[in-house]
């Protein structure tokens, strides 16, 4: 992989023009990462839709937890929160390229999914990655490598960034994009966790380089944690990685110095108390279409009409 470095400029009119950006499609970053050489569990194909209203769940209504295994639980959580929800082709080229559940800008998926377990029926204790590409997780490490955090929580998810997939297209301003899509990932996976009746905490101040180098990160930074919680956890075991080595996104990757600088700035370097979310909430009443079916017809890339048509509610 080879690195290039871009000197950031005060961003005006006359900057743009100097600085016309084309778009290198043969260094675009691959959408999906995956970990070679770690084991991979499969997530039962096509789980059943949480029986709830969409609107219902706007309105801060937890659905009723069903007892299943962790696989299954997992599957659920993860079909409505972050999977591949369709396809598009790009009709000049027939180029095939997927959509997700969970909006992101230029359908680039800077976010990446990687989750601890603790205590689910059926399913090992340890660190996952979900491989968003065939809707399994990655086995990363059995064991607890993020004990301290939320230790009641029975799953603990690590949102993280990739700033090369957004800074592709977006150049030094790419940094607002990941920041947005990690909030869009954030509501869809706590939305989906509503759903299926758990409470998803967000934990939005930790030592982002402790937690990074706790689950061996190269190229990701981790960007918010997030709690689910419902049920006690069990007893935090001791980390035995299995060295998996990350997928190589691009044949070359192109560092903003100034991407660099506003991460490092907000980062948190010692522990304070966790920052509880805001809890979503509808303006909106009534029940109307399910939640399973709206979620899988949303989509991570959109056409528009344009005109004097409308959307729907």
């Amino acid at each position: 992989m080879m690195f290039k470095y871009h000197q950031a400029t005060k961003h005006t009119v006359e900057s743009i023009f100097r600085n016309q950006h084309f778009l290198n499609w043969d260094t675009m970053p691959d959408p999906f990462r995956h970990y070679d050489g770690v084991p991979v569990v499969d997530l039962p194909a096509d789980p059943p839709p949480p029986g709830m209203a969409m609107l219902d769940v706007l309105n801060g209504i937890a659905g009723e937890r069903v007892a299943a295994s962790g696989a299954d639980f997992l599957s659920t959580l993860l079909f409505y929160a972050a999977s591949i929800s369709a396809s598009k082709v790009v009709p000049s080229t027939g180029y095939r390229y997927a959509l997700r559940v969970n909006p992101s800008s230029g359908n680039l998926h800077p976010t990446e999914f990687h989750f601890v377990t603790r205590g689910l029926a059926g399913w090992e204790d340890g660190l996952y990655h979900y491989r968003v590409s065939s809707h399994m997780a990655e086995l990363r490490a059995k064991g607890d490598p993020l004990p301290e955090v939320a230790p009641q929580a029975a799953v603990v998810f690590v949102l993280t960034s990739i700033a090369w997939r957004e800074a592709w297209k977006y150049q030094s301003r790419a940094y607002r994009y990941c920041l947005h899509d990690v909030g869009h990932a954030w509501q869809a996976l706590a939305l989906s966790a509503q759903a299926c009746g758990w409470r998803a905490r967000a934990i939005g101040e930790f030592p982002d380089d402790a937690v990074a180098e706790a689950l061996r990160l190269t190229d990701e930074w981790p960007m918010l944690l997030l709690a689910l919680e419902g049920e006690t956890a069990g007893d935090s075991k001791p980390v035995a990685w299995l060295d998996g080595v990350p997928n190589c996104l691009s044949m070359e990757t192109v560092t903003y110095p100034s991407i660099e600088e506003m991460h490092e700035a907000s980062k948190k370097k010692a522990w304070r108390a966790a920052v509880a979310a805001d809890r979503a909430a509808g303006v909106v009443t009534g029940r109307g279409r399910p939640f399973g079916e709206t979620v899988r017809g949303r989509r991570s890339a959109l056409d528009f009409v344009g005109g004097d048509r409308s959307i729907g509610l």
